[in-house]
């Protein structure tokens, strides 16, 4: 027997579906072919072919079984386009960025009621902000650039091999093994972007930044969370049942911001008073203050930078 939350969630569903059928039948239609893809079932189209979980060996199955390294799922009036093979990838993206490249809008990701992401250069759907970060960023994502890094790797490194060294015969695990090297790898990474010494392996920065970038992964996928397949389910109040997911929303979110804020506000004081090592957020916001930009202007920006280049290397570490 359904009980009143299976009921109101099913009903929820069915009006966030009705929208999308009747984009789906009376919108207009691309006349451009897409790539093969799976069977397709009435109405949810191969919503159940999108993978739940690791979905780059899901979407490698899906490309066997299809003998293409380029097919597409379509869903409810959303299109995917899955590019199995590396070549095709910079081929598309890199080499003709200008008319391919762009970023997928995941409601759970970037709606401000939600996880608010929207300002993140991986998420955005501005494309001067985009552009801008861009251009920030690739100064200090090249070889020339890395010279600059190459102390605090160094560093690390050492400290590495002194924890190695005295306890290696105390070592019970492969997996103690990893943590040492996420240790140091994440200290590179916090030093170079904000200027910090990691502060032994529960450094509070390096705990934020992975707990952000692993609530962002959850968000990401469809089969966590239906609003990024229904986006209008974003529109009822979170009081009805079967809008718990709501209150997650909201709790990652605040996690979110903490973790891109207060990184950025422990150098911005150490700047201030004077005692702050070299750091990639320090020259970008040394760097847009001599341009003139407005100090407000300059903080929205230069953190959320920090945040990509510092979750991107935790990200790097983590999976």
């Amino acid at each position: 027997m359904l009980d009143l939350t299976t009921f109101a969630t099913a009903g929820l569903v069915t009006a966030a579906i009705v929208p999308l059928l009747y984009n789906r039948w009376y919108g207009h239609k691309s006349s451009a072919p897409l790539p093969p893809s799976p069977w397709s079932y009435p109405l949810i189209g191969n919503l159940l072919s999108i993978p739940s979980k690791d979905e780059h060996l899901g979407f490698a199955e899906i490309g066997k079984q299809l003998g293409t390294n380029i097919f597409s799922l379509s869903t409810l009036g959303t299109v995917i386009i899955v590019l199995n093979d590396m070549e095709d990838a910079v081929n598309l993206l890199e080499k003709r960025s200008s008319i391919y490249s762009d970023r997928p809008r995941i409601p759970m990701l970037v709606e401000p009621s939600l996880l608010d992401c929207s300002r993140n250069p991986a998420f955005t759907p501005d494309r001067d902000w985009w552009k801008k970060s861009r251009r920030a960023m690739h100064q200090w994502l090249n070889k020339q650039a890395a010279v600059a890094f190459q102390p605090s790797q160094l560093h690390q490194a050492r400290l590495l091999l002194q924890r190695l060294l005295s306890k290696w015969d105390r070592l019970e695990s492969s997996e103690e093994l990893e943590l040492e090297i996420y240790q140091t790898m994440s200290g590179t990474i916090l030093h170079s972007v904000y200027g910090r010494r990691v502060q032994g392996a529960n450094d509070i920065f390096v705990l934020k930044a992975k707990k952000a970038a692993e609530n962002i992964m959850k968000g990401s996928l469809s089969s966590n969370f239906l609003v990024n397949i229904f986006p209008t389910l974003n529109q009822f109040p979170g009081w009805l049942p079967g809008m718990n997911w709501k209150k997650t929303a909201k709790k990652w979110r605040e996690e979110i911001y903490d973790a891109i804020d207060s990184p950025y506000r422990w150098t911005k004081a150490e700047m201030e008073k004077g005692s702050h090592e070299s750091s990639i957020v320090e020259s970008i916001l040394e760097q847009f203050n001599r341009s003139g930009m407005k100090s407000s202007e300059a903080d929205d920006f230069v953190k959320e930078v920090g945040a990509v280049l510092f979750s991107g290397g935790i990200d790097t570490v983590l999976f």
